[in-house]
């Protein structure tokens, strides 16, 4: 079987990102992020997660607890990084440079941009390959 058809495609690795995130932070947090969108440029990654505000959290900063809401908010977006870094490091197969990640209880949004030490091996979906310009067809 040839190599470059095990590999998986950009979509597929996106994909799967994007699911294991929201999975971790349902594990983790008891709570289901609304959307997770995963974007793979060479040797970054950026992530954008929407919906990720707790109840707890809402809570809190409903009833004028702000400070401790965000307290909370920086607690859980610091396990969470922590587990997308190891995530990302394990689906894509390669090393992490540094990590960029913030995110914000007024509207629940969390971006993370990830620094990786070399871009994953990835196959061109079908219906790109003709459309890259750096594709070369092997002539017979």
């Amino acid at each position: 079987m040839d190599m470059e058809k095990t590999l998986p495609t950009r979509g597929q690795l996106e994909r799967q990102l994007s699911q294991t995130l929201q999975s971790l932070y349902r594990q983790q947090f008891g709570h289901l992020l609304h959307k997770v969108t995963c974007h793979l440029f060479a040797d970054k990654v950026a992530i954008v997660a929407e919906g990720s505000i707790t109840n707890l959290e809402e809570i809190l900063f409903g009833h004028s607890k702000v400070d401790l809401a965000r307290s909370i908010r920086m607690a859980i977006s610091e396990a969470f990084t922590a587990q997308v870094k190891q995530a990302v490091s394990q689906i894509l197969e390669v090393g992490i440079i540094d990590i960029i990640a913030d995110s914000t209880i007024e509207t629940g949004y969390i971006g993370i941009i990830i620094f990786l030490d070399s871009a994953p091996e990835i196959r061109l979906a079908k219906k790109n390959m003709y459309q890259n310009r750096s594709f070369k067809v092997k002539s017979d």
